[in-house]
């Protein structure tokens, strides 16, 4: 009885084969001959988490990079090959100790608001405002950690300390003039 059930259950197996093997083939994993263009050289990637801010000065999470990053343009850029090009800045050059760095803005870049309009020029103090924005601890930037090894502006962390003796002393008020915005300690 044993061997008839198996004779029986390899029988059916070796006929579902045998139909399997004479259905029709399998679709092509390449859909060129529909479009054109090979499905092979498409990239597809899903974030793993929700963005929580557009503010590339604020955060330190790799979701908000990865939008930031697409949305943001830089000083210099990479190409394909990862080689750095122009970015807004259309030359570079640094002194001898690789310690002081100049950057040539491109003309005619514009700030723009969220509907495109133009709002300004783009300058090299805004690079300057940036610094000083992530490196003020009433911000709590996450991403202040890039500064304070002084490898990318010298002193950054003792700004940053500054600014948070004087929160924390309450002994400073903060004003913001058309110079931009100052800390005037309080006798």
């Amino acid at each position: 009885m044993k061997k008839k059930w198996m004779r029986t259950a390899a029988a059916g197996l070796a006929a579902a084969f045998l139909v399997s093997g004479c259905s029709k083939s399998l679709p092509s994993l390449d859909k060129e001959e529909e479009s054109g263009v090979s499905e092979k050289n498409v990239y597809d990637m899903i974030y793993f988490g929700e963005v929580s801010t557009l503010n590339y000065l604020e955060t330190d999470t790799e979701v908000d990079y990865a939008l930031c990053s697409n949305l943001v343009d830089s000083l210099v850029d990479y190409d394909k090959y990862g080689n750095i090009v122009p970015g807004l800045a259309e030359d570079w050059y640094s002194n001898d100790k690789m310690t002081e760095w100049t950057f040539k803005i491109r003309k005619g870049v514009k700030w723009v608001d969220c509907e495109g309009n133009e709002v300004a020029e783009l300058k090299a103090d805004d690079w300057v405002a940036a610094a000083q924005y992530v490196n003020d601890a009433a911000r709590e930037a996450g991403n202040q950690y890039i500064y304070d090894t002084g490898g990318i502006v010298k002193n950054a962390q003792n700004y940053y300390d500054y600014t948070e003796y004087m929160i924390l002393s309450d002994g400073g008020k903060r004003t913001v003039d058309e110079n931009g915005e100052k800390i005037t300690r309080v006798s």
